[in-house]
């Protein structure tokens, strides 16, 4: 972890000095917000440790908090939003649809998992671009090297709804990607395709496919 991380986190438990807190993740920006310099942090709030019952056996609360930092002092908080409940997530901050501005993508893991990118208004009001739920992970990156970052959420195909169960499952893959592409006229990400994940199914092995679930009704192990 390099010292500049390591700051950070020590910066921002500083910040949250009245809860109990676990930082995830962090990121800088100068791009978030116009003339300031912000410090955006994924955080994880549990309840207090009651005696003999370590509060990290718990999901706690997860928290995309938007901080500005300030010399020889904890940052500032500007604004912080619930984001979803597990115990652990990650967090990316940069121009993600090239408008000049950076937004902030986030996945939170746990029983059921959360996913969003947020921009930023002001510093006391932040839209959603894109926001979802469901027992899958996800990433952004920019899937056909057009310069503008899709959303990509992998998924067991069994947990998919109906079309895209059927479509996926008639090609005999146990799994999926829901592909999220920025729509620059509606100013937000739209599904764009839903498409089999060869590349996961490839790497299991026979015996690990047979574990997968679907498995029997997909491909008849």
């Amino acid at each position: 972890m390099s010292q500049s991380s390591r700051d950070d986190k020590a910066q921002i438990a500083l910040a949250f000095a009245a809860d109990y807190i676990e930082v995830l993740a962090t990121a800088r920006s100068a791009r978030l917000l116009p003339a300031r310099r912000c410090l955006v942090a994924l955080v994880r709030k549990t309840a207090a440790a009651r005696a003999g019952e370590p509060s990290y056996q718990e999901p706690g609360n997860v928290y995309v908090v938007v901080l500005e930092p300030r010399a020889a002092q904890p940052p500032r908080r500007l604004w912080e939003q619930l984001v979803g409940h597990g115990s652990g997530g990650t967090l990316l901050v940069r121009d993600l649809n090239r408008d000049g501005r950076d937004e902030i993508f986030f996945w939170v893991d746990g029983q059921a998992c959360a996913a969003g990118v947020l921009q930023m208004i002001r510093p006391t009001q932040a839209r959603w671009l894109y926001r979802s739920e469901g027992r899958f992970r996800a990433e952004a990156r920019d899937v056909n090297r057009d310069r503008l970052w899709e959303i990509v959420e992998s998924w067991l195909t069994i947990q998919l709804d109906e079309p895209h169960y059927s479509q996926i499952a008639r090609q005999r893959c146990l799994f999926a990607r829901k592909i999220w592409q920025w729509d620059k006229h509606a100013g937000a990400y739209r599904l764009w395709k839903v498409e089999p994940d060869w590349e996961t199914q490839r790497r299991l092995s026979r015996d690990e496919l047979q574990r997968t679930p679907g498995a029997r009704e997909i491909l008849g192990l």
